[in-house]
């Protein structure tokens, strides 16, 4: 939590999204061909680069501003 406590301790101004570690999902990354999977019918996702606890102090600070 040090990272929530300099953010409160600073008066850092918190707007905007910020990137979560996320990237979406090609059909390569799951094994398909891309011919195979069709854009209106499926939708693949996102899969997470960073673990969530990286992001979890920045998502707490985000949900209380």
């Amino acid at each position: 939590m040090a990272l929530l406590d300099v953010l409160i301790r600073e008066g850092v101004p918190v707007s905007g999204p910020f990137w979560r570690g996320g990237k979406k999902l090609r059909p390569e990354d799951i094994g398909l061909e891309p011919d195979d999977v069709s854009d209106r019918l499926i939708r693949l996702g996102h899969q997470r680069l960073l673990p969530q606890e990286a992001t979890a102090a920045l998502a707490l600070v985000e949900s209380r501003v």
